[in-house]
């Protein structure tokens, strides 16, 4: 898996994700407590905004939508255990498609930290 790189607000992370699995890697993880979760309480007015995505199979793109969504909850269930509220996640989901550049994996987690507007 390529290293997650973080620079501060409005940069796209990227979590990927193996083929066909919704848990979290160990470095996706260590990545979530060491770097995202420390930045999110320092500011405590941005919010994360989160897309998982997962390509859809041949027989059923419900399938491949409901695997984002499980993608999902496992990174918001993560930040959660770590202190994170919940009114400071916005999440969605969606089946990759032939739009995914082929550079970007299909198995992924886009996360976006969004400063407030205050």
């Amino acid at each position: 898996m390529p290293p997650i790189e973080f620079s501060g607000f409005e940069d796209v992370i990227i979590i990927p994700f193996r083929k066909n699995k919704t848990a979290l890697e160990p470095s996706a993880l260590a990545f979530i407590e060491s770097t995202l979760i420390p930045y999110m309480k320092e500011d405590e007015r941005s919010i994360l905004d989160i897309t998982t995505y997962a390509p859809p199979t041949s027989i059923d793109q419900k399938s491949a939508r409901k695997q984002a969504l499980d993608r999902a909850i496992s990174i918001r269930n993560h930040l959660l255990e770590n202190g994170l509220e919940q009114k400071r996640i916005s999440m969605h989901t969606l089946s990759s498609d032939d739009n995914t550049p082929r550079n970007v994996s299909a198995d992924r987690a886009e996360i976006i930290v969004i400063p407030s507007n205050e």
